[in-house]
């Protein structure tokens, strides 16, 4: 895939211009799987849900086609397309980084390792459930952070020692959308409360070094009934308590981040007697607590596939509300 082709992800609710909608349509591209194409626009091989197992066909027949067919010369449609129909794009200035979720499981020596889970939510352990498949998933997602939120971390005279709150703004970003089961297609889940501070490290004609610290409560208490909910999507089926850790360095030369490290680690639950909101969560009639641990790393590199937007950014699932806080702010 990364010698021979050109990988291309698709949103299927953002599929660009209408030349672009278009081109899609005429290719009969298949969701949820794999498409094989010439950049004129001709199909190869066979569309694949399972997997991309259709690239050995695909290339032979890319081979057996003429030079102008192969190397066809696509003209940039002028027609920029409407605003709603185009993925997001990070803002100038943006501060980018990946977001990982994982469940937890004790390791056996007094700490934890990533939980063994198979890809549909159903541990690899049980009988049927695809032992062996997607063992110690990752969720990866996106964190933005608009140019004047970053700035906001960095109090105005830094001195070590000085305590400031993080600003609204990036709390309720941390809280809402990232302070929770993110293997649950949560939308945003309630705020119960959430305290998050940046302590002044050190601070020199260099840059500034912050740690921050604090804990979030979201989503459905662990106490509370569970709610008579048919969809495992179904808002407010899930809740977490996560205590946070971070080191971040501002590089005064480089006016930027050059560090951005949070970890948050804590236990997560939710559920209803249909069916489970994550994996093990009402098991049986069980209702537990369940460790989970999230990651933030700083990203500075600017490929393609670095452009993805938070999921929870896209217009689609919570129109402004990723950005409500930082307007509000404003």
């Amino acid at each position: 895939m990364r010698d021979r082709f050109v990988p291309v992800i698709l949103d299927g609710y953002l599929k660009g211009t209408g030349a672009e909608r278009e081109f899609l349509k005429r290719v009969d591209l298949v969701g949820n799987g794999f498409t094989y194409l010439t950049a004129g626009g001709r199909k190869l091989g066979g569309d694949s849900y399972l997997g991309a197992t259709g690239m050995a066909k695909a290339l032979e027949e890319f081979s057996r086609l003429s030079e102008a067919e192969r190397k066809a010369r696509i003209a940039l449609p002028a027609d920029p397309g409407k605003p709603a129909a185009i993925p997001l794009a990070p803002p100038p200035g943006c501060l980018i980084a990946n977001v990982y979720f994982t469940y937890l499981e004790a390791d056996g020596k007094g700490g934890f390792r990533r939980a063994l889970w198979h890809v549909e939510g159903q541990p690899g352990t049980e009988p049927g459930s695809g032992h062996g498949r997607n063992q110690v998933l990752t969720h990866i997602d996106k964190l933005w952070l608009t140019e004047a939120e970053w700035r906001s971390l960095i109090p105005p005279d830094p001195k070590p020692g000085r305590v400031h709150p993080v600003p609204p703004a990036i709390l309720e970003r941390l809280a809402r959308f990232y302070a929770t089961d993110m293997a649950h297609r949560s939308t945003g889940d309630r705020v119960r409360a959430a305290e998050l501070e940046l302590r002044v490290e050190s601070a020199s004609e260099t840059g500034v070094t912050l740690r921050l610290e604090g804990r979030t409560r979201t989503g459905r208490a662990f106490e509370a009934p569970p709610p008579d909910a048919e969809s495992s999507e179904t808002p407010g089926l899930c809740g977490a308590e996560l205590d946070f850790l971070g080191y971040l360095h501002y590089d005064r030369k480089k006016d930027a981040f050059d560090r951005f490290d949070i970890v948050a680690l804590g236990e997560g639950w939710g559920g209803n007697r249909h069916q489970a909101a994550t994996t093990n969560y009402y098991r049986g009639g069980e209702h537990r607590r369940w460790p989970m641990g999230i990651a933030f790393q700083l990203l500075t590199t600017r490929r393609p596939i670095d452009r993805i937007p938070p999921q929870n950014a896209n217009p689609y699932r919570c129109g402004e509300a990723y950005w409500k806080a930082a307007k509000q702010a404003d």
